[in-house]
């Protein structure tokens, strides 16, 4: 072989070996591979799973792990940063809690690292429906000029954890003489509660009844009725 061509083979040969990337071609699972103990999560602010992170083998032993989570927070997190947490793994296994929020989700997605190398999983967040509700208003009585107005507070309960965010509360004004009132047809909670205003419809005095309903558990319907006064 001529010497020209030699020293071009070589220089080629160099120049591939500074361009390589170490990391391509590593499966992630030789590094790190997550699982979870379900992927199905009620959005109650209380339910939990635990995630087990394994280190593969070509993966160092007893290191650490990042655990993320795009919306919940895990039960060993600080306060102040609640969807991360760094827990070093006992030989090559390392475990963390991740509970739900209130916020009903598809797809949450959870996740562990190591360096670069980042293993997911999905969650999915269901809609926890509220077993109860309470309907309150700031005061029974409205003037009939139209002005006026009583602000409702409608709060939805569950005997564990909480109702998830967003519920629908549908509203209907019951006539039961003259008066009648204006309200929205319904509204949605922020958190466990929802807040309406009502006030005179005709400007006529007399009593409206303001029924609340909601979807309850198992395609049950939550409903309380309110009394208001016009005057």
């Amino acid at each position: 072989m001529k010497p020209y061509i030699t020293l071009f083979v070589l220089f080629a040969f160099l120049t591939a070996c500074e361009l390589e990337d170490p990391a391509i071609g590593v499966d992630v699972s030789q590094i790190i591979s997550l699982e979870s103990e379900k992927t199905v999560l009620l959005a109650d602010g209380l339910d939990r799973t635990t995630l087990t992170a394994n280190l593969g083998t070509l993966a160092d032993a007893n290191q650490d792990i990042t655990f993320s989570v795009e919306d919940g927070k895990f039960a060993e997190a600080p306060n102040n940063n609640p969807k991360l947490v760094t827990k070093t793994a006992s030989g090559k296994v390392a475990e963390a809690t991740v509970i739900s929020s209130t916020t009903v989700a598809e797809e949450v997605i959870v996740s562990a690292s190591v360096e670069n190398f980042v293993a997911p999983v999905i969650l999915t967040y269901e809609r926890a429906y509220p077993q109860d509700l309470t309907v309150v208003a700031d005061k029974q009585t409205v003037s009939t000029d139209r002005i006026d107005f009583a602000e409702v507070t409608v709060q939805l309960y569950r005997d564990m954890g909480f109702p998830s965010d967003n519920a629908r509360i549908d509203l209907e004004v019951v006539m039961q003489d003259t008066a009648s009132a204006e309200v929205l047809p319904f509204t949605y909670t922020v958190g466990n509660l929802a807040t309406i205003q009502i006030k005179s419809g005709n400007g006529k005095p007399g009593n409206v009844t303001l029924k609340c309903s909601t979807a309850g558990e198992n395609g049950a319907t939550l409903v309380r009725d309110l009394e208001i006064g016009f005057e």
